[in-house]
């Protein structure tokens, strides 16, 4: 719908604000950071480039507000701090797994924003912002070192397998929406967390805890984001 000079009027500088940023976060995921315009920002937001650069000094600094404030609402928001201090494994990896999924299930144009990234080179990576003083990456790879340090995990680079394990589960979820290798499957999220973290972290795992792990934790969060 059209907006009126009284719609405007309405519409306070955090209101007006949050409006540009969903505006430009449905035109970056349809035309990518390169192929969109301030002006088509403005317009359809209803305002003038003007008043969209008082809010914003440039188009690369409203691109990672606003990637940025869709990755907060899709922050770190499973407690997992008292599964890392019982070092219940399962339970924390599954954690981070529904995390990565829920948010790109959330928001579908969270997936294009990652493609057109990709492809472009544009400035995505300045956009996640830290949970805790730490990236989503970054708090899984303090985890990892601190069980390798116990002797629990294998020695390996913890920011390498935290960073892999991320990536797989979102890279997982972009497959199945865009069906790139196969046709999509009717796996549930849990059926999909379940089996990435038991594989993943029996991979970590020395040789006598992995034989003789439990299941206990594996499906406790996972069960949250069963669809």
């Amino acid at each position: 719908m059209k907006q009126t000079a009284a719609t405007k009027k309405r519409l306070n500088s955090a209101d007006r604000r949050a409006q540009i940023i969903d505006v430009s976060l449905s035109l970056f995921a349809n035309k990518g950071f390169n192929g969109t315009k301030t002006r088509e920002i403005a317009e359809k937001a209803g305002v003038s480039e003007a008043l969209l650069y008082r809010h914003f000094a440039t188009k690369e600094e409203l691109y990672r507000t606003a990637l940025g404030e869709m990755l907060d609402v899709h922050s770190m928001s499973v407690d997992c701090q008292q599964a890392m201090d019982t070092r219940d494994d399962y339970t924390v990896f599954s954690a981070f797994a529904s995390h990565v999924i829920d948010f790109y299930r959330k928001d579908p144009r969270s997936i294009r924003l990652v493609l057109f990234s990709a492809l472009e080179g544009s400035p995505i990576s300045g956009a996640f912002r830290p949970v805790k003083g730490k990236t989503t990456i970054e708090l899984l790879s303090a985890y990892i070192q601190q069980r390798i340090d116990e002797g629990a995990f294998r020695q390996v680079s913890a920011s390498l397998a935290s960073q892999l394990f991320i990536e797989a589960m979102a890279m997982f979820v972009v497959d199945q929406e865009a069906s790139l290798t196969t046709a999509v499957v009717s796996f549930s999220d849990k059926e999909t967390v379940d089996t990435a973290v038991r594989v993943f972290v029996d991979g970590l795992k020395t040789g006598c805890q992995a034989a003789g792990g439990d299941d206990s934790g594996v499906s406790g969060v996972a069960q949250s984001v069963n669809k």
